[in-house]
């Protein structure tokens, strides 16, 4: 189970009022499953409805995360008008089955509502995750 840090939690809650209302987007990163990093990322969509990551700030990421002896956990993404489920185009998109992918609706922009999933072959699973206070 996915544990994330309140801090971080936080941070992302900020990123993604940031941005809005164009949808947010970024990676996770950590040991085991406890979130030790947050890498907030630019859409290259620019849009309200769709989020796209640059592949060589993607690679960047992830040779940033190896460095310093993190795994890639999660990539999270903003929905402005619709509840925290994977749309079609998420499930399309969906390119790392062994990641979650966190979506935080901004339906009620004071109230951000955080669920994760695992989306593999087209298939939806919901995964449990854990606010933590300082680490574990």
């Amino acid at each position: 189970m996915l544990a994330i840090p309140k801090r971080h939690m936080e941070q992302i809650q900020r990123h993604v009022r940031e941005v809005f209302p164009m949808e947010a987007c970024g990676v996770l990163a950590g040991r085991d499953e406890l979130v030790t990093k947050v890498y907030p990322m630019i859409n290259t969509d620019r849009s309200a409805y769709s989020y796209f990551m640059d592949p060589a700030d993607q690679l960047r990421v992830t040779r940033d995360a190896r460095k310093q002896g993190l795994s890639l956990l999660a990539i999270y993404h903003s929905h402005i008008a619709s509840e925290a489920y994977p749309s079609e185009r998420d499930c399309e998109l969906a390119f790392y089955p062994d990641l979650d992918y966190m979506i935080i609706s901004l339906a009620h922009l004071n109230r951000p509502v955080a669920r994760a999933f695992r989306i593999r072959n087209g298939l939806i699973t919901e995964e449990k995750f854990r606010i933590v206070r300082n680490g574990r």
